[in-house]
């Protein structure tokens, strides 16, 4: 029983979902006892398969942060670090990320780029099954060629 409840669930059922399985159809074990069994067949779960993740280590040289204030609390004697978003022209800073969706087709990745001067969204281009970066270069194209280039100073997030 305890290898057909395996197989039927795609070796996807460790010792734990096992013995539920077999109390829900009136059989009751010690796990233990299914998990010497499950020992002696060779079966083990598959490790479970987990989310996306693009940070990939450290590429390159990092740049100072511009947008980071350093102020002294005087108190404390320490310095702390303020986040610096306000702009007095348009361009000035622009954000950028990247939003999944979830649909019974698939995931689907958006990235828009909104200025934060007139918080207007100025670029999103398409929805792209992956989130790489011809998906981000086709979105700068496309804010180049509607809003030409007046981007010289622009920090992007």
């Amino acid at each position: 029983m305890i290898e057909e409840i395996f197989n039927k669930n795609h070796k996807k059922y460790g010792r734990p979902r096992i013995v539920q399985e077999l109390k829900r159809l009136g059989i009751f074990v010690n796990n233990k006892k299914v998990y010497h069994i499950m020992q002696e067949r060779s079966l083990s779960a598959l490790p479970r398969r987990h989310g996306y993740h693009s940070y990939k280590g450290q590429i390159g040289k990092i740049c100072r942060n511009h947008l980071l204030i350093k102020k002294l609390d005087k108190d404390k004697h320490i310095y702390r670090y303020e986040r610096h978003f306000e702009t007095n022209r348009p361009y000035q800073i622009l954000g950028t990320d990247v939003t999944q969706f979830q649909i019974e087709a698939g995931k689907l990745y958006l990235s828009p780029i909104i200025d934060f001067y007139t918080r207007e969204i100025l670029s999103y281009y398409d929805i792209s099954e992956h989130p790489n970066y011809a998906q981000i270069r086709r979105m700068m194209k496309m804010m180049f060629d509607e809003h030409g280039e007046p981007f010289k100073g622009t920090i992007l997030l």
